[in-house]
């Protein structure tokens, strides 16, 4: 089951923005262009990680871009954590060959050569963690680099991850970039590798259904279609359970190949002392689709519902319906 997506693309403003993750180093820094496809990325230096929380699973398939710059320098590469214990972690060395330990076991080293500094290279990892049966596969650009397979894969007393880290450079000087990642576990129908994806980001562009108050002008949209958010400065608020704002979203660029999944992003608070919720939708063609209910606190945070297919149809998402639908929130 699809997790998460990231594409860095919608926000240059670090405070607000990296509040995605659980955990993020002081040092990390976004950008707008120069990432894969000259659209943003974030950059980490030395041993500065970022980090997602989950449920404990067994199984995690994780796909990113990144590039190193201007030098390799050892460091990790990602880290699947039992708590703080680190049960399976990817790693380079200077000379291009990558690690992969359990614990602080190295259980293979790859040749050298593989990774080349300020190349962006698209990796894809699957983990399985268990005493016996435990397996981990590298891939870069489609390509299997480094393996190890029925094997013991559990440093800690349980058989599963709950935290995903992303590493740094390994040295002060060094940036280790990232862009375009996705997230799975084992669960569902879609639990394996999807190839080189890229994340794109779209932002609303029109009403739709509206039921929310505005703070000003005359549209919803208007007031939540910052790139940057503007948090308290314009926003639309609902103290009435069950209203909804239904917003239209710029096109995809033309011809985007395979959509692997949708994700609906809020950046919500309360503003009152009381239980509220909130959660996100989608409208395709009539019928929608909700995302999880998220009990809201009074300080702005993102919240990320992924849809995996068209709910008209329960099939994949094709261009037409993605352009064609609407998107937004639920006051519960």
């Amino acid at each position: 089951m699809i997790r998460l997506i990231e594409g860095f693309d919608a926000c240059s403003d670090d405070a607000k923005y990296l509040g995605k993750w659980t955990a993020i180093a002081a040092s990390a820094s976004m950008a707008s262009s120069g990432g894969r496809f000259n659209s943003g990325y974030l950059a980490l230096t030395s041993a500065s990680t970022f980090s997602r929380a989950f449920d404990p699973q067994p199984t995690w398939v994780v796909g990113f871009a990144r590039m190193t710059t201007p030098t390799l320098h050892p460091c990790d590469i990602l880290v699947f954590a039992d708590g703080a214990s680190e049960q399976i972690v990817i790693r380079n060395d200077a000379a291009g060959a990558i690690a992969i330990d359990r614990g602080s076991t190295q259980l293979v080293l790859s040749n050298g050569g593989i990774i080349t500094p300020e190349t962006w290279a698209f990796f894809e990892i699957k983990v399985t963690i268990a005493d016996t049966g435990g397996s981990v596969l590298v891939r870069i650009n489609g390509a299997e680099v480094v393996a190890i397979d029925n094997a013991d894969t559990k440093a800690t007393a349980n058989a599963s991850a709950n935290t995903i880290t992303f590493g740094g450079s390994g040295n002060a000087v060094a940036y280790a970039r990232y862009d375009d990642i996705y997230i799975l576990d084992g669960t569902g129908t879609i639990n394996d590798f999807q190839g080189d994806c890229r994340v794109r980001t779209l932002l609303p562009a029109a009403d739709d259904t509206v039921q929310f108050a505005r703070s000003t002008g005359a549209y919803n949209y208007a007031n939540v279609d910052d790139a940057n958010p503007d948090d308290d400065a314009t926003w639309n608020e609902s103290g009435t359970p069950g209203d909804k704002d239904l917003l239209a979203f710029n096109d995809l660029p033309a011809n985007p190949g395979t959509i692997k999944c949708i994700q609906v992003s809020v950046r919500a608070r309360k503003d009152d002392a009381g239980a509220r919720s909130l959660r996100t939708k989608v409208n395709s063609g009539g019928t929608e689709a909700n995302g999880a209910a998220n009990a809201l606190g009074s300080t702005y945070l993102y919240y990320a519902d992924v849809f995996a297919t068209d709910p008209a149809s329960g099939a994949a998402w094709a261009e037409a319906a993605v352009n064609s639908s609407s998107y937004g929130y639920e006051s519960l």
